[in-house]
């Protein structure tokens, strides 16, 4: 089956579920679903519980396929991650998946599942995501597609084939609710906060891996809102991303409008094809990288006239 004839095999299977109820009714149902929410941790199966009640009535089914982002073999991927010591960085496996055992509860994943969790073509959003602070060291790893890739698009929506105006209004509305949901601010410190954004990531956007392997979404915390994350399983990351440098370095200040972060770079490590260690390389002879000279530029919210 063609892209085009899965997406108007999705379109007739989404017409009951669309045609349930009214756009009112579906607004009535989520405004419901968001004051009975209670700030009290709840559980996966709640949460679950919980969704389903808005968007499997009885008698309807709840069938939906998101669109697929791509991200094109050779585009500059990057992953920071927050460090005491530079020397916690030495091999490759310091910039990908955390293990394990040390893997804690994100937007996408349940504490102990690793998952990959990158910025795609900016260095800028992979800091944000780390949420930098004045004094802290991180280190900044620069990939490459090695091939290309499709990942599933949380929030965006597509221009189905065959549905009615009210059924693209619903469609649109039910897309939303669950980029809303999925977009919830979520605090470190308290695991929970991540709950209801995994459940809609897992129970919605979850695909077999000949349609997606992984997740693209919109930064909520990058300058300007424009970044793009893209989280992948380990095996998926190990195969699909090849690692070129590291920069390691400490944030000396952020500014007082937010919009601008100062650095200072304490070394720069090179991937060396066919080896596992990476090496510390001299100023003169480091690769393509990013140059500190125009960190500041990434950091920065384009004017609106632009």
């Amino acid at each position: 089956m063609t892209e085009a004839e899965q997406w108007e095999q999705a379109a007739r299977d989404m017409k009951p579920f669309l045609n349930s109820t009214s756009s009112d009714e579906w607004k009535r149902r989520f405004a419901a679903y968001y004051s009975r929410r209670s700030r009290r941790d709840r559980t996966r199966e709640q949460v679950s519980t919980d969704l389903g009640r808005i968007l499997h009535p009885v008698g309807t089914s709840f069938s939906m396929v998101a669109p697929r982002g791509y991200v094109p073999q050779g585009a500059a991927v990057f992953r920071a991650r927050p460090i005491d010591n530079p020397e916690e960085i030495s091999v490759r496996k310091d910039v990908g998946a955390p293990p394990r055992d040390k893997a804690k509860a994100g937007r996408l994943n349940s504490a102990l599942e690793p998952l990959l969790y990158t910025a795609v073509g900016s260095p800028g959003t992979a800091l944000c995501e780390i949420r930098i602070e004045p004094g802290q060291m991180f280190a900044m790893a620069r990939f490459s597609m090695r091939e290309p890739l499709f990942a599933a698009a949380i929030g965006q929506t597509e221009e189905l084939p065959g549905l009615t105006v009210r059924e693209k209004k619903n469609y649109n509305l039910v897309m939303q609710f669950l980029e809303d949901i999925f977009n919830e601010q979520a605090r470190r410190e308290r695991p929970n906060d991540y709950i209801a954004p995994e459940v809609v990531a897992k129970n919605y956007f979850d695909y077999p891996e000949t349609y997606s392997e992984g997740w693209m979404y919109r930064s909520v915390v990058s300058l300007g809102k424009g970044g793009v994350n893209l989280a992948l399983r380990p095996e998926v990351g190990e195969r699909v991303l090849e690692l070129h440098e590291v920069q390691i370095g400490v944030c000396t200040g952020i500014s007082g409008d937010g919009l601008s972060l100062g650095f200072q770079t304490l070394d720069f490590l090179a991937a060396v094809p066919g080896q596992d260690e990476l090496l510390s390389v001299p100023d003169g002879v480091r690769g393509p990288f990013i140059p500190p000279s125009r960190w500041s530029e990434l950091f920065t919210t384009p004017d609106a006239s632009d």
